[in-house]
C-alpha cells in the first residue's frame, strides 16, 4: 500500500476476503492497524475485469501512534488474473480527519486465513 500520508513508503498489508453464498468480507491487517469491510462485493468492471469493492472501518492496534486513530474509507481493486494480482485505490473519509487516499497492489500469498498480519 503507498499513502498520500508520505508517497514514497511502501506499508506492508494483507487482505483476507471471505465469501458465503450471501455475503462478502474483507479483512486488511497491518502492522499497526486492522479493517474490516462494512459492505463488500464482487463486481464485473465496464472493461470486463473482475474487482473487490467494499466500504471498511479501521481500528489501531497502537497506542504509539497519535495520528492514527478509528477511520472509514473505501476501496476498489480490479483483478489481474495473469499476475493473481489485486490492485486498485482506497481513500479515508475527510470526516475522521484522515482524508488520505493511495494505491494498493496485493499478491496472492495463499489460502489459509489467518486473521492477523504476517508480513
Amino acid at each position: 500500500l503507498i499513502s498520500s500520508f508520505n508517497e514514497r513508503t511502501h506499508i506492508p498489508a494483507v487482505l483476507e476476503i471471505s465469501q458465503t453464498f450471501s455475503r462478502v468480507q474483507a479483512h486488511m491487517y497491518f502492522e499497526q492497524s486492522s479493517s474490516s469491510s462494512n459492505i463488500a462485493d464482487f463486481i464485473k468492471e465496464k472493461n470486463g475485469l473482475s474487482a473487490l469493492h467494499y466500504e471498511y472501518q479501521n481500528d489501531t492496534n497502537s497506542k504509539k501512534d497519535a495520528d492514527m486513530t478509528i477511520h472509514y474509507g473505501t476501496a476498489a481493486l480490479i483483478y489481474h488474473s495473469d499476475k493473481d494480482v489485486l490492485e486498485g485505490t482506497y481513500y479515508t473519509a475527510p470526516q475522521s480527519g484522515r482524508g488520505r487516499c493511495g494505491t494498493i497492489e496485493l499478491r496472492r500469498a495463499g489460502k489459509n486465513l489467518l486473521g492477523r498480519f504476517n508480513e
